[in-house]
């Protein structure tokens, strides 16, 4: 499976013409979509009923709002993060790590999503980090970047002081699939997860405790089909005991869709809850509108127990406009999230 996964890798490298360094992927999307939607994996079993259909896009964050270079850029082994801290960071104060997708980079990531929003008002570190060399890839089946993980936790306990106890983990797309990844490999250093459009289906699927996870996924993603998600999230439900019947709230408000479902299992074992934001007609791109349902899960776990203690409730709906394009044939408002494997 790893030598497939390296040639199927290979194959977008002889054909990549975008390398995002400063400006969204546009080209490079336009890439992975055909390798992973309509071309390799897009007719056969990831295709129609698997991991194809729909029609996707992204666009710059929403105007007036902090840029890539209000964040610090840092070295980590060798590598580069880029981290925002708010001026009157509290010490001891959560961090969360957003990754981006294949081929894409921290710029992307941060002017789709805007975690510094949040950030300032709720008072945590956010952190960037870029991928491997090359394609800007996520080691999803070894150990290489779950180290590099824990190396940048390390030294953001050392520059800032976070509580390493409220670590908190989402990626978009391959991003996604790194996040899952993670689960299994340093599911005790981090408190939860939040995976936007991209379902591990090369790596490990077993986590190393009941992790929290909160899934977001477009119906209309045309690089992972939303069609495999239900399968996906069952494999964990079972894994942590959760209860068969979710909590289902229909037209859930998320910011740029009022006709979203959000589905809770729970509590599950050690008092973990598993969500999904099913969001209608959105495609595949990372998107501001999920900040707020993301932070309002991830901050009350806590690995010490000590973070609020999730209830199972709606989450809430903070998070301002993303500003994305995409949904059916580039109707503003996008629900959507990225898989760049």
């Amino acid at each position: 499976m790893r030598l497939s996964i390296i040639s199927a890798i290979a194959i977008l490298v002889a054909k990549t013409t975008a390398k995002c360094l400063s400006e969204p992927c546009v080209e490079t999307a336009d890439l992975e979509k055909r390798q992973w939607g309509g071309g390799q994996w897009g007719g056969g079993q990831w295709g129609n009923g698997g991991f194809g259909g729909g029609n996707g896009g992204f666009g710059g964050g929403a105007g007036g709002q902090k840029s890539i270079n209000d964040y610090k850029r840092v070295q980590v082994s060798g590598r580069d993060i880029h981290v925002y801290a708010p001026s009157n960071l509290a010490a001891k104060s959560p961090l969360l790590l957003s990754l981006h997708g294949m081929d894409q980079d921290p710029n992307y990531q941060q002017s789709n999503t805007h975690w510094e929003t949040l950030a300032d008002t709720e008072g945590f570190v956010v952190v960037y980090p870029r991928g491997g060399t090359g394609m800007s890839t996520w080691d999803i089946q070894g150990d290489k970047d779950t180290k590099w993980v824990l190396q940048i936790i390390d030294q953001m306990a050392k520059d800032y002081d976070i509580d390493r106890n409220r670590v908190y983990l989402s990626g978009f797309s391959m991003g996604g699939m790194f996040t899952y990844h993670a689960m299994s490999k340093i599911g005790d250093k981090i408190a939860a997860f939040a995976p936007c459009s991209g379902p591990n289906v090369f790596g490990a699927s077993k986590a190393m405790r009941p992790v929290p996870i909160f899934h977001v996924h477009g119906t209309n993603d045309d690089v992972l089909n939303y069609n495999q998600v239900e399968g996906f999230l069952k494999n964990y439900r079972d894994q942590f005991h959760c209860p068969s019947q979710a909590d289902v709230k229909n037209n859930y408000p998320n910011q740029e869709n009022p006709n979203g479902t959000l589905y809770s299992w729970g509590p599950c074992d050690q008092g973990v809850y598993i969500k999904h934001l099913k969001l209608v007609g959105r495609g595949h791109s990372p998107s501001k509108a999920d900040i707020g349902d993301i932070w309002n899960f991830v901050k009350e776990y806590s690995l010490d127990g000590k973070a609020g203690g999730n209830t199972g409730g709606n989450g809430g709906n903070t998070g301002g406009n993303g500003g994305n394009t995409g949904g059916n044939g580039g109707n503003t408002g996008d629900i959507s999230k990225i898989i760049l494997i």
